[in-house]
């Protein structure tokens, strides 16, 4: 099945084998920095809309098919490509 631009999410993906440990070792060094600027701006909107860092609750548990989505399709579909 093709999109509007005619090519299939495995043309958009374009695995290569040969960037591979290249692209893991980035990958698990940006999960750290990505997770403070993540956090960080969650208790800077919780502070500006409601005057308390602790006014969100981020750390309920998602149901089954959005944690599947979150981890298994997400990551594909939005990477970008360096």
């Amino acid at each position: 099945m093709h999109g509007r631009e005619g090519i299939t999410l495995l043309d958009f993906i374009s695995f290569d084998r040969k960037r591979l440990g290249r692209d893991l070792l980035l990958g698990v060094a940006l999960i750290l920095p990505s997770l403070v600027f993540i956090y960080g701006g969650i208790i800077a909107s919780s502070l500006l809309v409601y005057g308390n860092p602790d006014a969100l609750q981020i750390y309920g548990p998602l149901p089954l098919l959005p944690a599947l989505y979150g981890v298994l399709i997400f990551p594909l579909v939005w990477a970008d490509h360096l």
